[in-house]
């Protein structure tokens, strides 16, 4: 627990619990690696550079309620991973804000965003495989671009349109 930056500077993760306030400054990168499982318990993370979510699932404790991400940077998800909450009572919440870009590079498969509460007010850019947004919901804004071949699926969840996403490209969007 704590408060750390990570600026001009590189933070690898394999495994283990983050808690507290974590800020990636816009010339830090955060790389989840390695195929354990990441635990956000209480993690109020601050994006301004780079997410680098290369493997492994990211699951968040059940005082998830105060578990916080905003990406302003860009968060590149390099694999078929999940972000999961599997508790019950509120839920911990993903915002990609209006500087942010959530985008899925790489991975044939399905990347799982599940319960938890998701708002884009960036841009969102499947350029390979499946994004999947289910049992959480959130306010659907900003940019959607999904490539040839790949799809973003959304299920079981209350989404509401703030009245300006766009969704572009070929591939599939579903809900």
């Amino acid at each position: 627990a704590g408060a750390a930056v990570v600026a001009g500077r590189a933070l690898l993760s394999t495994n283990g619990s983050f808690s507290g306030f974590l800020t990636i400054a816009p010339s830090g990168t955060f790389t989840l690696a390695g195929t354990g499982t990441k635990i956000f318990d209480t993690l109020r993370l601050f994006n301004q550079g780079k997410v680098l979510w290369l493997a492994g699932d990211i699951q968040s404790q059940p005082n998830a309620s105060v578990s916080f991400v905003t990406n302003a940077g860009l968060w590149r998800i390099e694999g078929n991973d999940t972000l999961n909450f599997p508790f019950g009572g509120p839920q911990p919440v993903f915002v990609n804000a209006p500087s942010g870009i959530l985008r899925k590079l790489t991975g044939t498969g399905t990347t799982a965003v599940q319960n938890w509460q998701f708002r884009n007010d960036g841009t969102v850019d499947v350029q390979s495989g499946t994004l999947s947004f289910s049992g959480g919901g959130g306010v659907l804004s900003g940019a959607w671009s999904v490539a040839a071949t790949s799809q973003i699926l959304f299920s079981n969840g209350s989404y509401t349109s703030a009245g300006n996403a766009t969704f572009t490209g070929p591939g599939l969007s579903r809900f």
